[in-house]
């Protein structure tokens, strides 16, 4: 459902548009082949689009000028009635009240026109791109400014300078949503989302799925506008433009607004209503105020038949009754904490605003702060894992045999080239990843990054690709899927002509795959999983098969993830920071409760709740799950 799919969007008229506001937002790895197959589009099409209904690839954020927005500003009924209480002290020869008055209605208002306005304008800055992109328009590379970009257009994503004669760039910024067709990207994702680590991209199957940029499984096929791309290999080089020595292939899906980007800015400039119970109470209280107010103004001139002298002292009477500065007691505070917030800097980078605040009626809403959800890894606990250790698989791929659940092999560093494991699972730790390397620089998931460190330590050598490793080549990589939450490599030793697919997982998801089914090695490798994770460890499952070696570049996903056997347990650990337990306890004293929400284990996330206090001590912790259709507690 793109901009290309819908020929009918160029006869669109203003009006129209909303009704396709969302059409767009899921695309096939399907159509994006398509596009590669076909070249890209036609020069004549990406100017109509961009002048139809599409637009250019920009977000305008207005700014108002200082009058614009001073008229805004105090162009209401409370300015008016601010107005007249200091013209009145004025008659009756408060001067100097009046002139107070004046200069603090004017002083604050003035302030919030500036506050606002250069929020606005830091708010524009982040979201002007101007860079220029190599895209394949009439079956030909050229280089076109990133505003002239279409849904549909085939871009050549590298992180060298972008043009001949091109001034080199210390960072390449990605101008627009694109699905990776052809190649792998490393990118920068902390502008979006705040994570740090560089995050993988690869390319998305040929099939019919809708991919979705917003849906966790498909992101890894995406890369966002305003990210940073920090790496990108894999595209023929007689597919790449000319000049350019490495990169990847994308088709553009979404630009402007309706990027990624584009939301985001969207929702910091056009928030969801404000409802604030303080709003609604106040303005009880103020009628009350002005009801008292005019039965006193009423009184006072029926008592004095309505004179000049009686009418003004009566209106001298309202003001003290509604006082003309509470709306500035009240915007004092907020601006004030405003410019606090916009103050504050990054630890990592100095220079750089931290909290931008688009509406500071909208602060009032922190103080109202029930319920705080926190994220387990890299919130509560620390961003990295460490490795620990392994727990071989009775028989198959073990070594232990004995009649009991199997005990977990330490690793320590310093003494990895005696790690003593089966050679399956010392295999399974090795290739069992999709790290690749950026210069000196690993870079990956935090579980596979330990997970190859490891491997070298214990005496493992990776090529520069990191698909061969001491004599065992990567033939496929089938990355982590959300659905079978499991993730797969084909390998192969060619000079032995042998191969074997190695599967890793939670340990649910892979014994499910694994052909002893329930036997008894498996349920005691399932209770020292469930220990484990009680004590607060990150437990993945490991099997493998072998495969014929013919198939190695052939074999399916759905071929190479059944009947597996299980090789053992990979062990990390995830410590808490060491100020997660006070913070918890500050937010509980304030009556703020605290939720801890992870995709890890229930058994590792109750254990890491415990230790930080969220859990607190004595309480019991309940696990539910369905079985045929009834809940069972345990």
């Amino acid at each position: 459902a793109a901009f290309a799919a819908h020929p009918e969007w160029h006869a669109l008229d203003g009006s129209d548009r909303h009704k396709y506001a969302e059409l767009d937002r899921l695309f096939t790895g399907r159509w994006a082949r398509e596009r590669l197959d076909e070249g890209g589009l036609t020069s004549s099409g990406c100017a109509h689009a961009t002048e139809g209904v599409q637009g250019k690839n920009e977000i305008d954020v207005q700014v108002p000028s200082i009058l614009q927005a001073c008229v805004d500003e105090f162009w209401t009924l409370f300015y008016v009635y601010q107005l007249y209480a200091s013209l009145i002290s004025f008659f009756w020869d408060y001067v100097s009240v009046g002139l107070m008055m004046l200069t603090l209605i004017a002083g604050s208002g003035l302030f919030k026109v500036v506050t606002e306005r250069a929020q606005r304008m830091k708010l524009r800055k982040m979201a002007t791109i101007e860079a220029n992109v190599w895209v394949r328009r009439d079956g030909e590379w050229t280089v076109v400014h990133c505003r002239k970009l279409c849904v549909g257009d085939l871009v050549c994503l590298t992180a060298q300078a972008v043009g001949e004669g091109a001034e080199p760039v210390e960072e390449v910024v990605v101008s627009a949503d694109c699905m990776l067709v052809t190649g792998n990207c490393v990118s920068d994702e902390s502008f979006l989302t705040g994570e740090t680590m560089p995050i993988q991209k690869f390319q998305v199957p040929g099939d019919e799925k809708p991919r979705n940029p917003e849906v966790g499984g498909d992101k890894k096929h995406f890369l966002y506008s305003g990210t940073a791309l920090l790496h990108a290999v894999g595209a023929e080089p007689s597919h790449l433009p000319p000049g350019v020595s490495s990169g990847a292939l994308g088709v553009v899906t979404h630009t402007g607004a309706r990027s990624t980007r584009g939301s985001l800015l969207r929702s910091l400039l056009f928030g969801s209503p404000l409802k604030l119970q303080f709003a609604s109470e106040s303005k009880i209280v103020l009628a009350l105020l002005v009801s008292i107010a005019l039965v006193d103004f009423a009184a006072v001139n029926i008592e004095y038949s309505f004179s000049m002298s009686s009418i003004l002292t009566a209106l001298f009477m309202v003001i003290s009754m509604v006082n003309p500065l509470l709306s500035v007691a009240v915007m004092g505070g907020q601006l004030a904490a405003a410019r606090r917030l916009s103050a504050l800097r990054a630890r990592k980078v100095e220079g750089d605003p931290r909290i931008f605040v688009r509406d500071v009626d909208r602060m009032a809403l922190a103080g109202r702060v029930g319920v705080i959800c926190f994220d387990k890894t890299g919130t509560i606990t620390k961003s990295g894992l460490d490795f620990v250790g392994a727990v071989p698989a009775l028989g198959g791929g073990g070594a232990q045999t004995a009649a009991q659940p199997p005990a977990m092999v330490p690793f320590e560093a310093d003494k990895a080239a005696s790690f003593g494991v089966p050679q399956d699972l010392s295999v399974a730790l090795a290739v069992t990843h999709t790290v690749s390397r950026l210069g000196e620089r690993l870079i990956g998931h935090q579980v596979e990054l330990r997970m190859v460190e490891a491997a070298e330590s214990a005496g493992w050598e990776y090529a520069g690709d990191m698909r061969s490793v001491s004599g065992w080549q990567i033939e496929q990589q089938w990355t982590f899927d959300h659905h079978t939450m499991t993730m797969s490599v084909l390998v192969s030793r060619p000079e032995r002509r042998e191969a074997a697919v190695f599967c890793k997982g939670s340990f649910e998801a892979v014994s499910g795959r694994c052909s002893q089914g329930e036997g008894e090695g498996l349920y005691l490798l399932a209770e020292t999983a469930e220990r484990l994770s009680t004590e607060g460890c990150y437990v993945l499952a490991v099997a493998r098969k072998s495969v014929p070696f013919d198939e190695a570049t052939t074999m399916s996903r759905a071929e190479a993830e059944g009947q597996l056997e299980m090789v053992g347990l990979l062990v990390f650990r995830n410590e808490p920071k060491p100020d997660s337990a006070d913070a918890i306890r500050e937010l509980r004293a304030g009556l703020v409760e605290c939720v801890m929400v992870t995709g890890d284990s229930a058994l590792t996330g109750a254990a890491i709740a415990r230790s930080v206090g969220i859990v607190p001590e004595g309480q019991r912790v309940v696990l539910g799950s369905m079985n045929e259709g009834s809940v069972q507690w345990r």
